[in-house]
């Protein structure tokens, strides 16, 4: 018998950042303790048990005056979180020709929230138009009688079972499956006090799943796999079948091609990121699916190829891939709007469908062990098929109305790349760029559709690593670097309590240093 097992911990935590000095931050205060353990146990050659068990707990608050309640701020988002998951699987080698998987995962999430705030009401007693009784709850009509009421609390737990064997005959490894997922989300939202005033959601979900799937090798250079899915979920009248098909052929001992088609669908559920609220001037935003939402269904394509200048020890490596996906009944979220109630909403509805057009390559090159050099591009045109409309506040006696049929914060260039010297044994050193392209951006609060710069960031560092004891299993590392070394980031910053919490783009963090310690046993 053989076993193992490691135990993980994790703190990290940093202060709310305020880049244009507005008194808001753009980065918010965080909070985070990490636990867990993983362990495996191997009763003989053939048997693994793998147990993983961890718990997070994360605090963060962003927006201003973050030294009081949330409901006296004039803009909050807040966030406490408890993230509970584990996973427990079996993995048996019956004889040389057949083995199998069980698995059963789990994962509870308890969140309590704030989304929203004062607003614009003056909150400093030495300023002109402080009024006091705006920052009481117990006053009817005032601003915190209204915030005191945008507390949440969210419960969202999920259960996962899966089930796969595979068999080898002669040419063909068949892989035979079924798995059913179960997810829970209520969503309440309450006053300051805790107390319950409605439950916003509260819904379950399931989804049984079988799949067959047959990977044939035709030839000593030529495999097709061949696959199908069959999926009914809760949210579905009928089953969904997802065959797929794809093909490798090695061309040559340096040259494979890759070919496939593919289908997927998503159903219409209420996702867990749906009560991740945005606000607007202060007052709540909440994603609603509209009646009748149907499922989106996706066909894929792909095409591409590997090289190598030489197989067993490859200088020079090159990768592309073209890909084609047509999305039918796509999911889209509608123009910000008041309702009946008074409450902003935005409407998911499904579009009449989209096209996303890829393309992806990755070089790279290591001329010895000491220098190597990787790089990747990506072009992605991501549309709608007809224009859809993202703005329109006639209903509230504007004149703006905008349509658009391109995805929304979503460039058509992205690129890394990374230059890595290692001088000496010990020494690592290296010099990364991220791209991130132009993009199409809505700001809510001015009616405005922009389009974005393109940014570069730059990142340097070092670390110094050894392996330690009789048989090196202990290592110590430290590491020191700069990150985002030209400052690139957002620079029309939304400011002040009417802001668009919405209007954030490109990278997030400005320059920063670091320094990592890390032990290893």
């Amino acid at each position: 018998a053989d076993a193992g097992l490691s135990v993980i911990a994790q703190r990290n935590w940093n202060s709310g950042i305020d880049y244009n000095g507005d008194g808001y931050t753009e980065i918010t205060r965080k909070n985070l303790k990490v636990g867990g353990l993983q362990a495996w146990y191997a009763p003989n050659p053939g048997t693994r048990l793998r147990l993983d068990l961890q718990v997070t707990d994360e605090s963060r608050r962003g927006g201003n005056r973050l030294d009081q309640p949330e409901h006296l701020a004039n803009i909050a988002e807040s966030l406490d979180t408890n993230y509970r998951r584990g996973s427990l699987s079996w993995d048996q080698e019956v004889n040389s020709d057949v083995d199998f998987r069980l698995a059963y995962a789990f994962a509870d999430i308890d969140r309590d929230s704030f989304y929203g705030g004062l607003g614009d009401v003056v909150t400093d007693p030495s300023a002109p138009g402080y009024d006091p009784s705006q920052l009481d709850p117990n006053v009817p009509g005032s601003a915190a009688s209204r915030s005191w009421r945008q507390y949440g609390r969210t419960h969202n737990p999920l259960h996962y079972i899966d089930s796969q064997l595979n068999w080898r005959l002669g040419a063909h490894t068949l892989a035979f499956g079924v798995q059913y997922k179960h997810e829970g989300l209520r969503d309440d939202n309450r006053d300051g006090a805790g107390q319950r005033l409605a439950v916003l959601e509260d819904a379950t979900f399931h989804n049984l799943g079988a799949f067959v799937q047959d990977e044939w090798s035709v030839r000593d250079d030529v495999d097709l796999v061949l696959g199908a899915r069959v999926d009914k979920s809760s949210e579905l009248d009928s089953a969904v079948f997802s065959p797929r098909i794809a093909l490798a052929w090695q061309a040559t001992p340096r040259l494979k091609w890759r070919a496939g088609i593919a289908t997927g669908f998503r159903a219409p559920e209420i996702f867990v990121e749906d009560v991740h609220v945005d606000t607007l001037g202060g007052e709540q935003v909440r994603v609603r699916n509209t009646r009748g939402l149907k499922e989106e269904r996706a066909l894929t394509t792909l095409f591409g190829f590997d090289w190598r200048s030489d197989p067993a020890d490859p200088v020079w490596s090159w990768d592309a891939t073209a890909s084609y996906a047509r999305i039918r009944d796509t999911f889209a979220l509608g123009e910000i709007q008041r309702g009946d109630d008074g409450q902003l909403t935005q409407l998911r509805y499904n579009a009449s469908g989209s096209n996303v057009l890829g393309m992806e390559t990755n070089i790279g090159w290591q001329p010895s062990a000491q220098w190597r050099l990787t790089a990747g591009a990506s072009w992605y045109r991501s549309q709608f098929r007809a224009p859809q409309r993202i703005f329109d506040d006639t209903a509230d006696g504007g004149d703006t109305v905008l349509d658009s049929r391109d995805y929304l914060k979503t460039p058509r260039w992205t690129g890394v790349a990374q230059f890595s010297w290692m001088p000496a044994e010990p020494w690592e050193t290296f010099l990364a760029l991220r791209h991130t392209g132009s993009m199409p951006v809505l700001n809510n609060r001015l009616g405005e559709l922009h389009r974005t710069r393109a940014f570069l960031v730059t990142d340097l560092g070092a670390r110094w690593h050894r392996h330690l004891g009789a048989q090196a299993q202990q290592e110590v590392s430290v590491a020191a670097g700069v990150k985002n070394v030209f400052d690139q980031r957002q620079k029309d910053l939304e400011s002040g309590a009417l802001r668009d919490s919405d209007y954030v783009y490109g990278p997030r963090f400005a320059r920063s240093w670091y320094v990592n310690l890390r032990y290893a046993f």
